[in-house]
């Protein structure tokens, strides 16, 4: 009997790879939308304070207006920083689930090819073995 040989198996084996290095790139990417986030909740539970403070006579008006204006700044660009964080997990995400695709049809292809080749194998030894019962009987 001879061995099974995937002709695509290094194929697969680069897709294999090009997969865990898609599914790491999503994970950083949902690790940095994470910290943005949390950047952006700090910036407006900090505008929250600032205006709180001010209602209950902690802050100068004119300070507060001043530290709202560059909250609300902070605000902005770590909103801007949130979009692009979240368009950077779409893409990584698409690339790994094409990854996922590429691989997981030369699995398929594989499997496939497998069973013919398991299949080839069992019509070989059953005809082995036809013509040994055939030679067997003609002798006796």
């Amino acid at each position: 009997m001879s061995r099974f040989r995937f002709s695509l198996e290094r194929v697969l084996e680069i897709r294999s790879s090009q997969e865990r290095v898609a599914a790491a790139a999503l994970a950083a990417a949902n690790a940095k939308l994470a910290a943005s986030g949390d950047i952006l909740h700090g910036l407006m539970n900090d505008l929250r304070a600032v205006r709180q403070s001010l209602s209950e006579g902690g802050l100068p008006p004119a300070m507060a207006m001043q530290l709202e204006a560059g909250l609300r700044v902070g605000i902005g660009n770590a909103a801007r920083e949130s979009d692009r964080r979240r368009e950077e997990v779409v893409r990584c995400e698409a690339a790994w689930r094409e990854g996922q695709r590429k691989r997981e049809f030369l699995e398929k292809l594989r499997r496939s090819r497998l069973d013919d080749f398991v299949a080839a194998e069992k019509r070989q030894v059953e005809t082995c073995l036809d013509e040994w019962v055939v030679q067997r009987h003609v002798r006796a």
